[in-house]
């Protein structure tokens, strides 16, 4: 399957990222631009790990995050999409660097 890989740089702490990712409540979609409320639905939730419904009127799809917040990672698998196959999905690494938080993904 390819891949594709990214770093993001940001001021916020890993702590913020992490509370982002992983933050289901109403706020979501205003949180997301690429989400909007008629297409995020949580269908089940546990303390570390979603099911979720989440997207736009171009695309949406049914995932399931998956995180260590001691470990640093986000783990986004993808069990339904009108865009993307099922297995498919995002690997997040929350690391500190110096000047900024870097998110790598795979």
């Amino acid at each position: 399957m390819p891949s594709t890989q990214f770093t993001v740089h940001t001021t916020l702490s890993p702590a913020a990222v992490m509370e982002l990712f992983t933050d289901f409540g109403p706020e979501r979609a205003s949180r997301w631009p690429n989400i909007d409320e008629s297409h995020f639905t949580v269908h089940e939730q546990g303390p570390d790990w979603a099911e979720v419904t989440e997207g736009n009127r171009m695309g949406w799809e049914r995932e399931r995050y998956a995180w260590d917040a001691a470990a640093g990672t986000v783990t986004i698998d993808t069990l339904d999409s009108n865009l993307w196959a099922h297995g498919s999905g995002w690997r997040y690494q929350l690391t500190p660097s110096e000047r900024a938080l870097t998110c790598r993904s795979r």
